[in-house]
């Protein structure tokens, strides 16, 4: 869900596979949950290495489904 000021966006609680700290917060810009909030759709990374539109939570992800 994107903050209040719009350039940030908090991720769900049902993000799996490590545990989030309570206060993480990703910047809309170069981010996969940024790009799906602007295009209004599903975006599934392959290899996260590969694009500019990820933002590393954790350094061993290889790659990311992100919905809205």
């Amino acid at each position: 869900m994107p903050t209040a000021d719009g350039n940030y966006v908090t991720p769900h609680p049902a993000t799996i596979g490590f545990t989030l700290k309570d206060d993480v917060r990703i910047q809309l810009e170069g981010s996969a949950a940024g790009w799906v909030i602007r295009q209004c759709k599903p975006l599934l990374i392959p290899d996260v290495r590969q694009t500019n539109d990820y933002y590393e939570l954790m350094p061993d992800t290889r790659s990311q489904l992100c919905v809205r």
